[in-house]
């Protein structure tokens, strides 16, 4: 779902907070997304509240994935996307007039090794990682492809000297 928000002339667009929780959203961090109707299972009018004001009125519609909201900021059908990484430096690079704000998740992932693996931190995961290369033993790993993980651990490895071979599964 993604929310068209009109704030006199500007549309934009974000993923909301769960609505049913809006008054916890409201009483701790002072913004929240009120649904006009709480009696709907699925509400798509919303109440924009920033420090116990109405500040807007918002229109949820039903959205397709990142590349099309990335068609939509094309057309200038909307002006604010709430949109993966990957899906997004696509876009740039397919010279849609865009550019990144601010990365939203800065927690949530991690790099997993086995207990066995004799690395405990980015540094000795590079020299076991060459070590297995000079030993004709290339590591194995995996990623979502097209996710942000991906992009972050592609360009950590090329940082860090370590080619990458992509294979598919």
């Amino acid at each position: 779902m993604r929310i068209s928000c009109s704030l006199m002339k500007s549309p934009i667009l974000f993923e909301p907070p769960p609505a049913k929780d809006w008054q916890y959203f409201s009483s701790h961090y002072g913004i929240a997304i009120r649904p006009k109707d709480a009696t709907k299972i699925k509400p798509d009018m919303f109440d924009l509240i920033i420090n116990n004001e109405t500040v807007a009125e918002i229109r949820a519609v039903e959205g397709q994935g990142c590349a099309g909201l990335m068609k939509l900021m094309d057309q200038d059908e909307i002006q604010f996307a709430y949109a993966g990484t990957p899906p997004s430096i696509v876009a740039i690079d397919s010279r849609i007039p865009i550019k990144i704000l601010h990365p939203i998740n800065t927690e949530g992932s991690g790099l997993v090794v086995g207990v066995d693996a004799p690395c405990n931190d980015w540094q000795s995961f590079i020299q076991w990682a060459k070590d297995r290369a000079v030993a004709y033993r290339p590591l194995q790993i995996a990623t979502v492809k097209g996710s942000i993980q991906e992009v972050i651990f592609r360009f950590a490895l090329k940082d860090a000297g370590i080619p990458v071979n992509v294979v598919s599964a």
